[in-house]
């Protein structure tokens, strides 16, 4: 047992996609994916829409779990739907199966707040912020998953297309990089940003607007 996230690869300020897990009313479970933000060695921030049965369970319970994995069928199931039951570690446990590691996260303070530059709509949010009461790692080397590796990746393989493809297509490559370029930028890396800004420069040298 760890007490500091950088031990799960969570760095200051950065976000990280996860899997939090609560307990409905009805004692039943609950599991939603997330952005997590990572604030110094034992605190976390959660933004939440109102809403959503995730915030709903957090309020009502000040407490949840945060499940690190990069297990793709978990964020699928836990967006469309729910996780089955026998996706947990047992009955009555908020954890998941075979996940890297998890921790518990006890809320210390909610501020609402109205983000009216948000990319889908001007819209109420709950900041959460909670403390990290136990990190369990299941493996030795545990990296928190963050989106700016994967759009950079996607990004690279477009820049390898974009001279190949007609009008049509090129467009649809330069807008997914516009689209990749502002998720790194609001939670990429230093690494991130470097590298994103590496293909840009690139991409107008050959003459395309960004």
């Amino acid at each position: 047992m760890v007490m500091n996230l950088k031990d799960v690869g969570m760095k200051n300020g950065q976000q990280y996609e996860v899997i939090l897990t609560t307990r409905n009313k009805d004692n039943t479970r609950n599991a939603a994916p997330f952005g997590t933000i990572a604030k110094g060695n034992n605190q976390i921030v959660n933004r939440i829409f109102e809403g959503s049965k995730t915030l709903e369970n957090i309020l009502e319970n000040k407490e949840f779990y945060v499940n690190i994995t990069s297990n793709p069928l978990y964020f699928t199931l836990s967006l469309l739907n729910n996780i089955p039951d026998e996706y947990y570690e047992s009955e009555d446990s908020l954890i998941l199966n075979n996940i890297d590691a998890y921790f518990k996260a006890s809320v210390n303070d909610t501020k609402k707040l109205i983000k009216k530059d948000d990319p889908i709509r001007p819209v109420e949010t709950v900041y959460i912020c909670s403390d990290v009461d136990e990190i369990v790692k299941n493996k030795t080397d545990v990296i928190a998953m963050n989106r700016g590796i994967h759009c950079i990746i996607e990004s690279l393989v477009n820049y390898s297309r974009v001279d190949k493809v007609d009008d049509e297509k090129r467009e649809y490559y330069l807008d997914r990089f516009r689209e990749n370029e502002w998720v790194i930028n609001k939670v990429g890396s230093a690494e991130d940003k470097e590298a994103i800004n590496l293909i840009k420069e690139s991409l107008n040298n050959k003459g395309y607007e960004i």
